[in-house]
């Protein structure tokens, strides 16, 4: 699980600087930045905090946080597939807000 480099992806396509995200979820700097560098375990509540800030669902971000090896039979192109996709959707649903 790499929910660190999730966050920092979704952060990065939301547009959002570390220190936004950092007030927004109600954390520091240095934490998140830490989180983003999966050098500290992240508490469920700073999670949803997180998630809220980023208008993401949770769900979305474990998926996008997940390893291959998490996935089971799925092939990793599939896996490679949804995250793009994933992604694009949460690019898509940021330009929507910004109109």
């Amino acid at each position: 699980m790499d929910i660190g480099n999730a966050i920092k992806t979704c952060r990065i396509r939301r547009g959002l600087s570390q220190t936004k995200l950092a007030e927004l979820s109600e954390c520091s700097v240095s934490y998140l930045s830490l989180i983003e560098h999966n050098q500290r375990d992240i508490t469920i509540s700073t999670l949803q905090r997180i998630c809220h800030a980023l208008n993401v669902p949770m769900g979305i971000l474990l998926f996008l946080g997940s390893s291959q090896d998490e996935f089971g039979n799925i092939s990793k192109e599939l896996e490679a597939e949804l995250a793009k996709n994933t992604l694009f959707l949460l690019s898509e649903a940021s330009n929507e807000k910004a109109d």
